[in-house]
Formats: C-alpha cells, structure tokens, sequence
C-alpha cells in the first residue's frame, strides 16, 4: 500500500510539471490557444467573422499580465472566409497549421523568414498570384497549393526542400518556380 501510494504521488507529481494547456484567450477581437505557460506561447485560433477582409496578427499578445509570443496558425484557422484578401504575419510565427487558409479568398500574404513548417493543403484553392518559400522550410507538403489557379510564380529560398505529391496540382496559370542554385529537391 505504502509503495502505491508513493507511485501515485510521483505520477500526480509528474503530470502537474508537465506544462500542457488548451486554455484559449481573447485579445483584442482575436482568439488564441495557449500552448504553453511555460515557454509563453499561443497560437491564433481565429474569432473572424465570415466578412473579415483583412487580418494582421502581433507577435506577441497580454495575458496575465506576461507577454506570449504567438508562434503558430492554427489549422483551419482561415478556412472558407470567401471575403479575406490580405493576411499580416509576424517574424515570430514557426508553423502553419493544416488547412489554414483553405478555400479562402486569400490574395496576398508574406510568409516570415521565421515559419519552418506549412502544413498539409494550407493554401489550397486560395487566390495568391505569388508566393515565396522561407528558407527553413524543408517539406512542401500534399496540396499545400493544390487549385491555387491564380499562382502564377512560387519562389523557393532553400538548398534543401521536399516537395510532397500534388503540392501544386490544379496551378494552371503557374508560370514558374525560382529555385536557387545548389538547391537539392528530394
């Protein structure tokens, strides 16, 4: 009994330093996630209306009082917003969630040097004429661009990149892919 009692104790002692919260905040007319008290940091979960045109988000948001960086998009974040054209991301941003910008009017947005990851099918069926790959960014995942049909011109800042299948499907109107000299494409 003593022992289990000891085991319960070290698991309760464990999971209580394990810093995991889902709590989701409200800064100015905005929602986020926080991801981690610890590390302070959130990602933008959205709170858009269906009419929002144009979002820039900070880098970093109040909450008790601290500052939390904002380093994450969520995934689906900005889906199906038919009326939204321009997107403003902070240099703080490391990834973009799965679907985030799917099926959005999306025409234009600057992705930051800082952003490692853009997830799976994040820009399908957008309306961005062109797009600049950041250079920390090593996989190019299925249908992240997939029936963007305005694309005309992506631009690749990395030597090493894996482009996944039908990352660019359905680009009719691409016109070209500027890769640098020396870039490996796995």
């Amino acid at each position: 009994m003593k022992s289990l009692n000891k085991l319960t104790l070290l698991i309760a002692t464990i999971l209580f330093s394990i810093n995991i919260s889902a709590q989701d905040v409200y800064w100015g007319s905005y929602k986020y996630r926080i991801i981690s008290t610890k590390s302070k940091t959130v990602e933008f979960i959205g709170g858009l209306s269906t009419s929002t045109e144009s979002v820039t988000i900070p880098q970093t948001i109040k909450y008790n009082e601290e500052d939390y960086k904002v380093v994450r998009i969520a995934g689906y974040t900005f889906k199906s917003l038919s009326k939204l054209k321009e997107v403003t991301l902070p240099n703080t941003i490391k990834s973009i969630g799965d679907y985030a910008f799917s099926n959005s009017g999306l025409k234009s947005i600057n992705i930051p040097s800082s952003v490692e990851v853009i997830g799976t099918g994040a820009f399908n069926n957008c309306n961005i004429s062109a797009i600049k790959i950041p250079s920390d960014v090593k996989i190019i995942y299925p249908s992240t661009f997939y029936g963007c049909s305005n694309l005309r011109t992506v631009t690749i800042s990395g030597y090493k990149m894996e482009i996944r299948t039908s990352a660019f499907s359905g680009c009719y109107t691409l016109e070209s892919i500027r890769i640098p000299d020396g870039t490996t494409l796995i």
